[in-house]
């Protein structure tokens, strides 16, 4: 298998993390994918190496090979597609078979008739598909398909084996005279895939294969119709078989309704000191603000069951962000006039833009969640917005990412706010993990279904955010004290 990168070995090119191996393979590799791209060709291999006892069969596909070889007179079906061999001449095709059912394998492809009904005369009048019913057809080819679906399997690496056979047999391959390849060629067929000799083959086989197939030019390009077909008939066999991933559970139960009550009493205090003895602290204000915009997004994960839903997802990204903000504030606070007021400037200052927007194009807006003529006032309830500047870029210096690295949480940048964000912009990953069903059928391609039915449940964010939500109470603590009666040992720290 191919060793995972590090990051730091990818090269950052025009905004993008450009991978290892695509940075020396770009030209050579193209999306011609062992299952999708290259497989179908040989699917007829696997199916007679499938079907008895391996060295045997593998003996018997080198023998048909071979025989193809002898048959391909202008030497062009370098490799053994069966798409190439569909365009032999009926009497070399008539040949093949014959030889086919010689070798008591003929009975492996029958299968295939479903597939190819109308490629081949030949090929239908010698296998006879109609002797064995759809319903076991179909069911060999899931099995043959769900085996060749991992390009890694035994029985894969015996078919990539028999590619490359049949490449050497067209005297194109060139190897060193130290190489392994000759002796490998020749012992390959005749040792067990348990051998300690494999372990040393079978990589040297399947990375061999992909190049070969790879990089011939049009002979190794992929037949784009014939794939195409191949699986548009295949797909029409089966029906999908939707599954989900349960997610597994890694911590405690934690009552969150136990925690909101908890914060709701830390939040009470504070907000009895701030309007029985700080009633015009702006710096209090915008602490127990923040604190109070997060613990409302806990009652709503709360209250809605919403730990493991998306909307989970976009209220830890809006917990954890609070309390960087928070963080930032205080650690800014000396350098600024009145970095309370700022802050509150900027925000106010956006509802300015968006109620400015508004005003100026004056659109035709019925049954909107916005409420426009309410924003304005917000806008102007403390001072004119004349005197009000619109800030559009993100609040202090720097992006979202130096802040936390300047707050000295950037783990929770990288580990949490980033992948909570994904899910706040609809990208494809959270679509992937939230909405998308796996289908099971192997000729589906194991592709994806719309999850209308709301069976996927994501892991919950409860520990993280009780985790976060303490990081942001101990901020409040530090600044304004806590009683020991409401003092509570932090959950997750």
């Amino acid at each position: 298998m191919i060793k995972r990168s590090k990051l730091s070995q990818h090269k950052f090119e025009k905004g993008k993390l450009i991978a290892p191996f695509n940075q020396h393979f770009q030209d050579l590799l193209k999306d011609e994918s062992w299952y999708y791209g290259r497989m179908p060709e040989y699917v007829w291999l696997g199916l007679i190496v499938n079907d008895g006892e391996r060295n045997a069969q593998l003996d018997k596909c080198r023998r048909i090979l071979n025989y193809i070889h002898e048959l391909d007179e202008s030497k062009e079906l370098d490799l053994p597609k069966i798409s190439l061999i569909f365009k032999l001449s009926d009497e070399k095709q008539k040949e093949l078979y014959k030889l086919i059912d010689t070798l008591d394998v003929i009975e492996s492809l029958r299968p295939l008739t479903l597939i190819f009904p109308d490629q081949s005369t030949e090929f239908s009048k010698a296998v006879e598909g109609y002797n064995i019913s759809i319903r076991s057809r179909i069911h060999i080819l899931n099995n043959i398909l769900e085996d060749l679906s991992d390009q890694h399997s035994n029985l894969t690496t015996d078919v990539r084996f028999l590619i490359l056979y049949k490449f050497m047999l067209s005297g194109k391959l060139h190897v060193q005279n130290d190489s392994i390849f000759p002796e490998m060629i020749s012992r390959y067929a005749f040792i067990s895939h348990e051998d300690p000799e494999m372990q040393l083959y079978r990589p040297s086989i399947r990375t061999t294969e992909m190049m070969v197939s790879t990089g011939l030019g049009s002979e190794g390009s992929i037949n784009i119709e014939f794939i195409k077909d191949f699986w548009k008939r295949l797909s029409l066999l089966t029906d999908c078989e939707a599954f989900y991933v349960e997610t597994e559970k890694k911590n405690e139960p934690i009552d969150l309704k136990k925690y909101k009550q908890h914060v709701y009493d830390i939040l009470n205090y504070y907000t009895k000191l701030f309007t029985e003895t700080r009633p015009l602290d702006k710096k209090m204000l915008v602490l127990l603000g923040i604190a109070t915009y997060s613990y409302k997004r806990l009652i709503e994960l709360v209250n809605h069951n919403l730990e493991n839903t998306i909307s989970g997802r976009t209220i830890m990204r809006s917990i954890i962000e609070n309390y960087m903000m928070t963080k930032y504030l205080l650690l800014e606070e000396p350098n600024h006039e009145d970095i309370w007021g700022q802050f509150q400037d900027y925000g106010i200052g956006q509802y300015k833009l968006i109620y400015g927007r508004y005003a100026d194009e004056e659109p035709t807006i019925e049954g909107s969640h916005v409420p426009f003529k309410y924003i304005n006032l917000l806008v102007s309830e403390f001072k004119n917005e004349e005197f009000i500047d619109i800030d559009t870029s993100y609040f202090g210096s720097g992006n979202i990412r130096t802040k936390f690295k300047k707050v000295d949480e950037e783990d929770l940048w990288k580990f949490y706010y980033d992948y909570d964000s994904v899910f706040e912009h609809g990208l494809w990953g959270a679509i992937r993990e939230s909405s998308i069903l796996k289908c099971n059928a192997p000729g589906h391609q194991y592709h994806g279904i719309p999850d209308i039915d709301n069976l996927q449940k994501l892991p919950s964010v409860a520990h993280d955010c009780v985790m976060v939500m303490n990081k942001h109470l101990k901020l409040l603590e530090e600044q304004h004290g806590l009683p020991e009666s409401l003092q509570e040992e932090n959950q997750n720290e």
